[in-house]
């Protein structure tokens, strides 16, 4: 109860959807890798992850991805002095 949930993820197409079983999600940039069109990757060279982060103030970060997204995300919490949780 009293719990919200945001999603942020990576995509490169036109008109990607805005939720997720009524949760939000928010996007950043992305580029297709080349063995593996299917895996939409980022870097988040918008730095869109950490004003999300700053917007939500979020209490734990659950951080699941298999892409550079992991990485970003973990300096973001670290950064921001937030409790990271993965999987």
């Amino acid at each position: 109860a009293g719990d919200s949930v945001e999603i942020m993820t990576s995509d490169d197409i036109e008109n990607p959807p805005s939720d997720y079983n009524g949760y939000p999600i928010r996007y950043t940039p992305g580029f297709r890798f080349a063995l593996y069109n299917d895996l939409c990757l980022s870097f988040d060279h918008t730095f869109r992850g950490i004003k999300m982060l700053r917007e939500h103030k979020p209490d734990v970060l659950h951080i699941s991805t298999p892409g550079f997204m992991v990485l970003v995300a973990s300096v973001y919490a670290r950064a921001m002095n937030v409790p990271v949780v993965m999987s």
